[in-house]
């Protein structure tokens, strides 16, 4: 049985009530089975198309967090794709940081004063730049 989120069911549903024939009558449009194709296809294979967007660097995690809650992907498929897509990229930066601090030990200190200036710009901003949203 293929998982659906329930807002683009509803979402299909309604599009598949309110679009009428030329006779009149209510009938599914064949997009929508085009795209229910698209979406049982996801539902079975998903995990691996999350793992290869993942892997890709260019790609916005974000965009495809969005993507994969809107499709009928599980979640436990795309827990397990986003920790196999994004674990060799996360070992190469570690990888990497690794051999540049080993290298020039020199930038730890000025990446440490960064990283406090950044979280006093972060507190500041909280506190004092942000409107207060109260009543």
């Amino acid at each position: 049985m293929c998982e659906t989120n329930p807002i683009s069911r509803l979402w299909i549903a309604d599009w598949a009530q309110t679009s009428g024939g030329a006779d009149g009558r209510r009938h599914r449009p064949a997009v929508i089975t085009v795209s229910w194709l698209y979406h049982e296809r996801l539902s079975r294979s998903g995990m691996w198309l999350i793992l290869l967007l993942r892997v890709n660097p260019l790609t916005s995690s974000d965009l495809v967090s969005y993507a994969a809650g809107l499709t009928g992907i599980g979640v436990w498929n795309v827990m397990l794709g986003t920790l196999l897509g994004m674990a060799p990229l996360c070992w190469m930066q570690a990888y990497l940081a690794d051999g540049i601090l080993r290298a020039i030990p020199q930038l730890l200190y000025p990446l440490l004063v960064l990283c406090g200036i950044y979280a006093v710009v972060v507190v500041w901003v909280i506190l004092f730049g942000v409107p207060r949203l109260r009543g």
